[in-house]
């Protein structure tokens, strides 16, 4: 039996289909014809990764000038120890001034502190 494309329509609008849940039609809508441009074009994907690849190489061709430099930087003293004293002022700083309110004394001082 062969059918021509009419027969086949009428064939299939006679078949009892359900209704579409509500808000299908704008779903799909929304995932194809009216989904948001891509963040990146393609040619911006390919020079950040150019680029990515070549920092790569010149840190690999780097490397020993690199871990020279490193280990003289670890090896004098005096920078270290202003290093280490920085790390601990900042860190003195930031457990116990900054993690305190600036008002909470003066909510102490009248009576309304609360916990």
């Amino acid at each position: 039996m062969k059918l021509d494309d009419d027969a086949i329509d009428r064939a299939l609008a006679a078949l009892p289909l359900e209704e579409a849940p509500p808000g299908l039609h704008a779903a799909i809508l929304a995932g194809t014809v009216y989904r948001p441009a891509p963040l990146f074009s393609l040619a911006e994907v390919v020079t950040a990764a150019s680029v990515i690849a070549a920092l790569v190489w010149v840190a690999v061709l780097m490397a020993p000038q690199i871990a020279d430099t490193v280990a003289a930087t670890l090896s004098n003293l005096k920078l270290l120890a202003w290093a280490g004293t920085g790390i601990a002022i900042a860190t003195w700083l930031e457990l116990f001034t900054i993690s305190q309110p600036a008002y909470a004394a003066s909510r102490r001082a009248k009576g309304h502190f609360e916990p």
